[in-house]
């Protein structure tokens, strides 16, 4: 085997192995961001209500 094609395998292992690398990096990604979006979809009303309680306070 010579050597340029032992090269052009490792090249072809190694764009692999970061092409999947990036793939579960982005799916990774795109789950923490969809979690945080549920998160905030969430909190984001309650959020709310506590600023407003403590910018202005409901006077009796």
């Amino acid at each position: 085997m010579p050597g340029w094609m032992l090269c052009f395998c490792c090249w072809v292992l190694r764009s692999f192995y970061s092409s999947i690398f990036s793939l579960r990096l982005a799916m990774y990604g795109w789950f923490w961001m969809r979690s945080l979006c549920l998160v905030l979809s969430c909190l984001g009303p309650l959020f709310i209500q506590f600023l407003s309680y403590l910018f202005w306070p409901v006077r009796p």
